[in-house]
Parts: C-alpha cells; structure tokens; sequence
C-alpha cells in the first residue's frame, strides 16, 4: 500500500510529459496542429493546459484564437493568465469582444488576469480596444472585477500601445491624478504617444514631486515634441 501511491504519481508525472513533449516541439517548430493542441487545451492537468496555450500563441496562427478563448472561463487561474497572454501574442482582432466580454461579464476575472487581458487588448490594439478603454477611463463602461483598479492602471499605462486609438482626452486628467502611481502611468503612456494634448501638462510634470514622474516627462519632451 505504501508503495501504491508513488507510482501513480510517477505514471501521472510521466503521462504529463508524455502530453506536454509534443506542444513543445510544435511550438519550436512554429506548426499549427489543430488536433494536437485541442487535446491540450482541454486536457485534464492544468499544466498541460498552460502549455498547450502558450504553445498556441508562440505558434503564431490566428486559428488558434477560437481554440483560445474558451480557456478565459478556465478553473484554474494560471491557465486563464496563459491564454490572455497567447491571445496578445496572436494579435487577432477577433479577440477583442470576448476579453471585452470577460472583463465586463460573469463570472468576473480575477485581477491578474484581467491585468493581461488589458495587455492583450492594447497588443491587438484597433478601434474597438481604444473605445473600450475610453469607456472605462470615462466611467462609462464598468469592469466586472470586485477590485477594479489595477486593471484600471493597466488601461492608463498601455493606452500608448493603441497609438491613433488611443484615448488621449479621458488619458490627460490622469496626469494630475492625486496618485503617483496614476500620474507617471499616464506621463508614461502620453509621451510615448507624443500627444500635442498633453503638451503643456508634460510641462508641468517636470515639477512633478515624485522624481520617477519628472523623469519620464523629461525623457517623453524630445525636440520633435517640444
């Protein structure tokens, strides 16, 4: 009896492996296998999961995002993390209703993971993400997440990622935020997009009282921008 359960675990170790050897090589070697990867994403051991998700962004092909996005309901959390990631890697557009969806729907998201499905929307960028995150920066679309602001933060700091979809106008209030986690976030994300709107704030922020924040001002204020 003593001996019984370690070699289930030994057999379940090595059927994990047995599972897991041949997502690695497809994703190596860059090869969508549909029939492969399906058998991962919905494999019974979490780790299998994971590794079947990133293999399918790694892959690189937009087939894999229909596979993808059932694993945002996953039980496991890690799992969840891994396919918000794989779908930023993938950059489909397709993505972005569903992890909208997640985000503002139910069951809610817990906050890493809404955190990379903030991620994955800036990643895929386009029209749809940048309202999206106006919505939220404006107060007029609500996160479903009991504790809202880190993907809140996460919406400020990758706002620079959506460029001409960037929501600058619901950004430039952030810069004079009473939080300097806030204030550098939105100094960060606006110099990188070198928004004219945010010109003259950019000013003020080299008097920032927290040196992190006047360092980025400094940094965003180049002579194209100045």
């Amino acid at each position: 009896v003593a001996l019984a359960a370690p070699v289930r675990v030994a057999a379940q170790e090595e059927s994990v492996v047995e599972q897991i050897a041949p997502l690695l090589a497809a994703e190596d070697a860059r090869d969508f296998k549909r029939d492969l990867l399906s058998r991962g994403l919905v494999a019974p051991d979490s780790l299998v999961r994971q590794t079947a998700a990133l293999a399918a962004g790694r892959i690189g092909d937009l087939r894999a995002t229909p596979l993808l996005v059932p694993l945002l309901v996953d039980p496991d959390s890690t799992v969840r993390v891994r396919a918000a990631f794989a779908l930023g890697l993938l950059r489909d557009t397709a993505a972005v209703k569903p992890l909208i969806d997640r985000l503002t729907g139910l069951p809610a998201l817990d906050p890493t993971t809404a955190v990379e499905s903030i991620v994955a929307l800036a990643k895929i960028g386009g029209p749809a993400a940048g309202e999206f995150f106006a919505g939220v920066l404006g107060g007029k679309v609500a996160l479903s997440q009991d504790n809202r602001e880190p993907a809140r933060l996460e919406i400020v700091l990758q706002s620079w990622r959506l460029d001409r979809d960037a929501p600058v106008a619901n950004l430039l209030p952030f810069m004079d935020d009473t939080n300097p986690g806030v204030r550098w976030r939105a100094v960060y994300a606006l110099g990188r997009l070198r928004a004219p709107a945010a010109a003259e704030r950019m000013l003020i922020a080299l008097r920032d009282p927290e040196s992190y924040t006047r360092s980025l001002a400094a940094r965003a204020l180049t002579r194209k921008y100045a």
